[in-house]
């Protein structure tokens, strides 16, 4: 789990990584800020695994 403004919009955004969430493989999933809410955007994320094992 890191915290910081990933996309440079001037709010804070949380990155979570997830071992193991598909077979043999990883994945990060990035959870955006906003300047105008209390929290996250539940949908505004993205996410990336590897398909390397």
């Amino acid at each position: 789990m890191a915290a910081g403004d990933f996309d440079g919009d001037g709010a804070e955004d949380l990155a979570v990584g997830a071992p193991d969430e598909y077979e043999f493989m990883g994945a990060v999933t990035i959870l955006y800020g906003s300047l105008f809410s209390d929290g996250f955007e539940s949908q505004n994320f993205n996410a990336w695994s590897s398909h390397v094992p």
